[in-house]
């Protein structure tokens, strides 16, 4: 009898979010396979009790070291001491901070243990400064493998530390397909709507500026739902008064029923001024929702522009609101964007493809 791999996913926290709804994802499909033991470690709480209630009901284990403050050091010893007690083949990490106390870790465990980090996003503060290049250099160097969502992931990574380049590989992020869809029978309740985080990297406010365009100019009075929570929140709010758009716009905080609220909307928009992946993407869809997003990042290697979507240029509010207006407005046009991503979300970025794919890097990377 083989005996069974046994992974550790590592991660900040389960709360909402793009890297924790792909890992959750993951974890429950590979529990099908019955070669790999799949458990996860957080650094923090996770308030998003459902999401673990999700997790453990498919007989995953979670360990939580619920630490108080983000830059804890004793998170190493406690890191340590879990891959030790439970005999991990595999460390796989998602994020930063949890990347630097894995690296760190690491120098104080055996050398078969093999790590792998994935990088989900082209940008993060610590490159903007030259200094960052040594802390990075460091933690990276610990890592075997390097996932990386996508080719522009992985571009801007080599970029930022050149010594990357041979370890990375990219592996597309997946998503839950369902193949039955009620999407034709659900009223939709919103012209126009956006998920993620309300922070400067979303590009928020070219879509509040975008949606008094298209109130002004084009006479056109969207109804616009704002899924998710952030620092940005307040000042998205007073944005949304000066611009006399308050009436149109709800901000629904965070949700986790978002296949319902995509399915009850007509266009999903991603103005990001910078984006790794955008899993929110896929998730729109597969749930046959028509996209218009900014062309940044690793966007236009998920969508084609005119084919799967709308790509638009990063902060350009006057060609959002003209690209909104013609996907609401054009129904041809806007059922072929449906039908091509539909089946382009089915071809390339199911979970089953993205666990797949990790999986067999797992054995491979052991069995070197």
């Amino acid at each position: 009898m083989n005996k069974k791999i046994k992974i550790l996913e590592v991660i900040n926290s389960l709360n909402i979010g793009g890297a924790e709804l792909l890992l959750r994802n993951l974890v429950i499909e590979a529990k099908k396979n019955n070669q790999y033991v799949v458990d996860i470690c957080t650094l923090y709480a996770t308030n998003d009790a459902k999401n673990i209630e999700e997790i453990k009901k498919n007989n995953v284990r979670i360990w939580s070291l619920d630490l108080k403050n983000k830059y804890t050091l004793s998170s190493v010893g406690k890191i340590k001491k879990i891959i030790e007690r439970e005999n991990y083949d595999i460390v796989h990490v998602h994020l930063f901070p949890a990347s630097a106390f894995v690296a760190l870790s690491s120098l104080f465990l055996p050398n078969n243990i093999r790590y792998i980090f994935t990088e989900h996003s082209t940008f993060n503060r610590r490159r903007m400064l030259k200094i960052f290049k040594i802390v990075d250099g460091f933690i990276y160097s610990k890592y075997s493998k390097i996932i990386c969502s996508t080719k522009q992931v992985q571009n801007s990574l080599i970029k930022w530390i050149p010594k990357n380049k041979e370890k990375t590989e990219v592996i597309p992020n997946g998503t839950p397909i369902h193949s039955k869809s009620l999407v034709n029978q659900i009223i939709k309740n919103y012209d126009v709507l956006f998920v993620g985080r309300l922070v400067h990297q979303k590009g928020i406010r070219f879509l509040l500026e975008a949606v008094s365009i298209l109130q002004n100019k084009y006479k056109k009075y969207v109804k616009v739902a704002i899924v998710g929570g952030g620092p940005l929140e307040k000042e998205l709010k007073k944005m949304c008064e000066k611009l006399k758009i308050n009436d149109r716009v709800e901000f629904l905080g965070f949700q986790r029923d978002i296949d319902r609220i995509m399915k009850s909307s007509k266009v999903f928009v991603l103005p990001s001024i910078w984006e790794g992946f955008g899993i929110v993407l896929i998730e729109a869809m597969k749930n046959r929702l028509p996209i218009v997003a900014t062309n940044v990042g690793g966007i236009p290697e998920i969508i084609t522009d005119g084919n799967e979507g709308i790509l638009t240029p990063k902060a350009n509010s006057e060609i959002l609101a003209k690209s909104v207006n013609k996907v609401l407005e054009d129904e041809k046009f806007r059922s072929k964007l449906i039908q091509n991503a539909y089946r382009k979300v089915q071809k390339k970025y199911s979970i089953e493809r993205y666990t797949i794919n990790l999986l067999n890097l797992y054995s491979n990377i052991l069995n070197k």
